[in-house]
């Protein structure tokens, strides 16, 4: 659960981790990754989006570009903010992106399983009902980023 406290007359988060997540996009098509988990916290035969912790003196948009570019082997041309969302199961606060890609074949870190291009209708099948991943993607198609 993720722990808040008052503020002045705000509410503020204390006690989470800020991390990134990232849909990469070439065109029409939408990259997705599974990767291996050594937690057990993620399925590795479910897909997913590249995500990752930002680093101390990173700002969000620089992890962003370190983790597609370390995960995926391809630095993305752009990046844009989508929107934030709290994942109560890690107690994270995750800042979403949508990251244009450059042509290219994706050169895999040791993280991932696998990396492969699906199409709008494809992803919305493949992503979990109510992760992180699914809201972000859900607020992409719905915003026509």
């Amino acid at each position: 659960e993720i722990t808040t406290r008052l503020v002045g007359s705000e509410m503020c988060i204390r006690d989470s981790y800020n991390c990134v997540i990232v849909l990469a996009r070439r065109g029409d098509k939408y990259a997705l990754i599974r990767q291996h988990s050594g937690d057990g916290s993620i399925s590795e035969e479910r897909f997913v989006c590249v995500s990752g912790y930002i680093m101390t003196n990173e700002t969000a948009e620089q992890a962003a570009v370190r983790e597609v570019t370390e995960e995926l082997g391809l630095k993305p041309v752009k990046v844009r903010l989508v929107a934030t969302y709290a994942y109560q199961k890690k107690q994270m606060l995750m800042t979403g992106f949508l990251a244009e890609l450059p042509e290219g074949d994706f050169s895999l870190s040791n993280e991932l399983i696998t990396a492969q291009w699906f199409d709008e209708a494809e992803v919305g099948a493949r992503l979990a009902g109510s992760s992180v991943a699914k809201l972000l993607f859900d607020d992409i198609k719905g915003a026509k980023l």
